[in-house]
Parts: structure tokens; C-alpha cells; sequence
């Protein structure tokens, strides 16, 4: 009973306060940071009526035949191989084209080569070939050269007035 009747030992009772309660402050709103919501599982109905696919009625073939033009273009391509005297020539190897590159390439050596290569007759033809498609351009490349040197010759002329003189 102490607690009562001296004021200063009093504990206050917090029901019987005389000071208001201090305020309650809002409510914090959340961040605007959303959080990931899981994608919705993907649920797979089945069809509700189920369609029957049928393949075409063809009639059963047992045995596979070739149309007569194919059988025709196979005998003709037996008729050709043993009637053809032709020397067949084996594919020309990497190696032999490296060395026929190489050596066409050296100035005089090759070109005398070229010739040889491209119009002889027992060269592989695919040799020939080659030979021949590189000397085409060769010519092609000097023709083109000497018109880019007599245009050149032409404006330097006109240019430096050796042509009005």
C-alpha cells in the first residue's frame, strides 16, 4: 500500500495514464520491387475426339519396278560403256595439283608448261582444262593491263602537255 499513498514510488498504472498514447504511425507501403510470380503450370487437355488419319489405297506393289525411260537410259549407259574405247583417266590428286600450281607460277617455266599441259594430248583432261582456263585468264588479265597503261599514258600526256607540243 506503500506504492499509493507516496507519489514519487507510485508506478503508474498505463490503463490509468493521464498522457495520451503516443500516435501509431502508418503502415510502411511495400516497395514497388515485385516479386516473381511463378508462371502457371501449362495444363494439356487431350482432344476430346480423337481423329483417325488413313493413308491412301494404293494397291501393294511386291516387286519395285523402274519406269521403262530409266530402264531405257541404263541400257544406254551399258551400251556406251562397252562401246566406248576412251582412255579413262584417274582424278588428279592433291598433291599433283599443289606441284602443277607450284611450278606453273615460276615466270617462263610455267607458261612453256601451260602450253604443253593445256593442248597436249596425253594430259589428264581435267589437267587440260585447267591449263587452258588459266592461260584464258592470263590473256584476259594482260589485256586489261596494257588498256589501264595506254589510258594512263594518255591523261599523264594531256596532263603535262607532252601531247600539245
Amino acid at each position: 500500500m506503500q506504492n499509493l499513498q507516496d507519489p514519487a514510488r507510485r508506478v503508474p498504472d498505463p490503463s490509468q495514464s493521464s498522457q495520451p498514447n503516443p500516435p501509431v504511425p502508418p503502415p510502411v507501403p511495400p516497395v514497388n520491387n515485385p516479386q516473381p510470380q511463378p508462371a502457371p503450370n501449362p495444363v494439356y487437355q487431350q482432344p476430346l475426339q480423337q481423329t483417325v488419319y488413313q493413308q491412301p489405297q494404293q494397291p501393294y506393289q511386291q516387286s519395285y519396278q523402274q519406269p521403262i525411260n530409266q530402264q531405257y537410259q541404263y541400257r544406254q549407259q551399258q551400251n556406251y560403256r562397252q562401246n566406248n574405247t576412251e582412255k579413262l583417266y584417274p582424278p588428279v590428286k592433291m598433291g599433283e595439283w599443289m606441284w602443277t600450281m607450284f611450278v606453273a607460277f615460276i615466270p617462263i617455266v610455267g607458261f612453256i608448261l601451260l602450253l604443253v599441259w593445256a593442248f597436249s594430248s596425253t594430259t589428264n583432261p581435267s589437267k587440260a582444262s585447267w591449263a587452258k582456263a588459266t592461260l584464258l585468264w592470263g590473256v584476259i588479265i594482260t589485256i586489261i593491263y596494257v588498256i589501264i597503261y595506254v589510258i594512263a599514258i594518255l591523261i599523264a600526256g594531256v596532263s603535262y602537255g607532252f601531247l600539245n607540243s
